[in-house]
């Protein structure tokens, strides 16, 4: 049987720094569930080239790179536009494949169900 999974669209938005408490969270056993992920769609339009970029970058390493998956926010914002800003992030480059399509794979098409 599988496990529920949450998705926090925007990350939050300009409230992103809300989820640096994940860290601290997961310390205690059985509190929280690993089955919480973000997306970046809108927000990461906004962050890239801005001075809260790093705090950002920051937040979603806080939060894992496993949990975060990109969307575009359609109309108001392009996929592309979204992968353009996601791209000009200073990320790795498996940070931002699994930001792309590998945690989306692994989220919606799980191995164990």
């Amino acid at each position: 049987m599988g496990t529920g999974r949450d998705i926090f669209a925007h990350i939050g938005g300009l409230n992103f720094r809300f989820w640096n408490i994940l860290p601290l969270a997961r310390t205690a056993d059985g509190l929280l569930s690993d089955n919480i992920y973000f997306d970046i769609s809108a927000t990461v339009t906004l962050m890239a080239d801005s001075p809260l970029e790093k705090e950002f970058i920051w937040t979603l390493r806080n939060v894992g790179i496993d949990h975060v998956i990109l969307g575009s926010d359609f109309p108001q914002f392009s996929l592309s536009k979204a992968a353009e800003a996601l791209e000009s992030l200073d990320l790795t480059t498996n940070e931002k494949d699994k930001i792309r399509y590998e945690n989306a794979k692994k989220l919606l098409l799980p191995e164990d169900e």
